[in-house]
């Protein structure tokens, strides 16, 4: 999803930094984005981090700032999990989870507001309204896409798709949980048309 919502947003002609462990994976990437809009030379920057690493959290968002002089808005998407049954993975597995899904997420996020947001804001529109519609509803096209990607997996595999351990089943059934986190589409429906008017 984090590849996909940067092609989206160097797209859009917004400046976006990349973060992650491996370089070489975020180098293709940025090769990806500048293939597709060569505009995008100097607007798309790497920075390699570890977000369990409070450090590197630290001086990751202070290049950010550096670099772009400002962060409009942050997508956290790191994250993993152990395919395997709760019941068998160890207590050293489900601490490196929740270091990788729960810890650096609120690293990053908590770095990006102390340095930049709390002071000046995030993305807004031109009305200085907090762009909340809009943001409800790309969440639901990113779970609806989300969703799809997954049926079409289980489809191509057929039953081979809903076998315990597959990554496939695996997504598949982690898509539920996604589609109602932070707010059912219903809900984020509902909050677009509140905040729209409609």
């Amino acid at each position: 999803m984090g590849r996909c919502t940067a092609h989206e947003l160097a797209s859009l002609g917004a400046r976006v930094a990349l973060a992650g462990r491996k370089l070489e994976k975020l180098e293709q990437v940025r090769a990806e984005i500048i293939a597709a809009e060569p505009d995008a030379v100097g607007r798309v920057t790497l920075y390699s981090c570890d977000i369990r690493d409070e450090a590197q959290v630290r001086d990751t968002v202070a290049a950010v700032l550096a670099a772009h002089g400002g962060i409009d808005g942050l997508f956290n998407n790191a994250g993993g999990q152990f395919p395997s049954p709760l019941c068998d993975i160890s207590l050293k597995g489900w601490e490196a989870v929740v270091r990788n899904n729960l810890t650096g997420g609120f690293l990053v996020a908590r770095e990006c507001f102390t340095q930049w947001m709390e002071a000046n804001g995030g993305a807004r529109l031109d009305d200085g309204a907090a762009p909340v519609a809009p943001i409800a509803m790309a969440k639901n096209i990113a779970t609806r896409t989300f969703q799809f990607c997954a049926d079409r997996a289980v489809q191509l595999l057929g039953g081979m798709g809903y076998m315990r351990g597959s990554r496939v089943e695996r997504l598949y059934r982690e898509v539920k949980v996604m589609m109602i986190g932070g707010g059912a589409e219903e809900i984020m429906k509902d909050l677009a048309a509140k905040q729209l008017g409609i």
